[in-house]
């Protein structure tokens, strides 16, 4: 729906939505360079917590996106979030692989892997029929707000006490 709301609603050229999204995924790379030591840093409880959150409040900026200054503040907001979902996806995955018996590592990591990207298809339809019926920008809204929601049982877990960077 991004795309959409770049190419259509704004009219942006190709090139200006490529330098959009090639700002903004800086901030992926970056999040690769720094996960361990924000892990460290923080604790992997702490480190999933926060990065989840700046992940989703970042990604509020997305639907606020017209052109001028403001589409380059909503890809730097977005190379943020990018950033934070790399540290996140880095040090949850190690939480995990630190948690589980080496025997079951791999079927964990297939059933994690099954229940993440199984849903991708779903969200793409249903992003699809959101943005037909209502269009890319209300649709861009429902996903920022949506992305919000993974902090919540975070946030009531046992997870955040755990600020010595082992699991529990």
């Amino acid at each position: 729906m991004l795309i959409v709301l770049l190419a259509r609603a704004l009219r942006l050229p190709a090139g200006t939505i490529g330098v959009f999204f090639s700002i903004a995924s800086v901030g992926g790379l970056v999040g690769a360079l720094i996960a361990s030591r924000v892990g460290r840093r923080l604790g992997q409880g702490r480190a999933i917590l926060t990065s989840q959150a700046a992940c989703g409040l970042f990604g509020l900026a997305v639907p606020l996106a017209q052109r001028g200054w403001v589409l380059w503040a909503v890809s730097f907001s977005l190379a943020i979030a990018y950033l934070a979902n790399v540290v996140y996806n880095v040090t949850q995955l190690s939480f995990r692989q630190g948690l589980t018996p080496e025997r079951l590592l791999g079927r964990m990591n297939a059933t994690m892997r099954f229940v993440v990207w199984g849903t991708l298809p779903l969200g793409g339809l249903i992003g699809g029929v959101l943005g037909q019926l209502f269009g890319a920008r209300p649709t861009l809204w429902v996903a920022a707000v949506g992305a919000l929601l993974p902090f919540l049982p975070l946030f009531f877990s046992p997870l955040r006490t755990k600020g010595d960077g082992g699991p529990a």
